[in-house]
């Protein structure tokens, strides 16, 4: 019973990052009383001047009261590589959305704090919205969501594959009428 985790600092369009702290934490928290452990991944790092998301995972983890079964891995992995160490994970919290996405297409549940509206709509678009919350949601509407999501993560990951499939499918589709208006 493995999550991974990915934070993200976001201080723009007026968003509280004190507040998302403390809804990822207490996340964290609910997710250990039920009996998961938690590794804080990030899929920003290695890059010079970039920012590190392990960062602000390292300061999370230090703000937690129990911090037993809970890491930050700030390992850098190629894409392959990343996607063979999620193998490890029955569900995932992401922020970035290429985290869910990523999770996704490795036939891993995802569950979206979208700290822009990209996220939202992604999983409106598939059909997930009931897994997604804002970045400064209300921590108990945001616990209920998770609480959600763990309930039916089977459902989720047994829908994973067809919905990915079927997302190829499309953008092949939208790859051919780009190529055929262009040409």
């Amino acid at each position: 019973k493995k999550v991974a985790v990915s934070v993200r600092s976001w201080k723009h369009d007026d968003r509280d990052e004190s507040h998302y702290i403390n809804m990822i934490s207490k996340m964290v928290a609910l997710l250990l009383e039920r009996g998961y452990s938690i590794e804080f991944i990030s899929t920003c790092q290695g890059l010079k001047g970039y920012r590190d998301d392990s960062v602000i995972a390292e300061d999370m983890l230090s703000r937690l009261p129990n911090k037993e079964g809970v890491v930050v891995n700030k390992n850098f992995y190629r894409l392959d590589e990343f996607q063979d160490h999620l193998s490890n994970f029955q569900l995932v919290i992401g922020t970035r959305l290429h985290m869910c996405i990523t999770s996704m297409l490795s036939g891993i549940p995802s569950l979206n704090i979208s700290y822009e509206v990209k996220g939202k709509e992604v999983y409106d678009y598939l059909k997930l919205s009931d897994y997604t919350v804002d970045y400064n949601s209300n921590i108990e509407s945001s616990l209920s969501t998770l609480e959600k999501f763990l309930s039916d993560q089977n459902q989720i990951a047994f829908r994973l594959d067809d919905l990915m499939i079927d997302q190829n499918r499309k953008a092949e589709e939208f790859l051919g009428n780009f190529l055929l208006t262009i040409s």
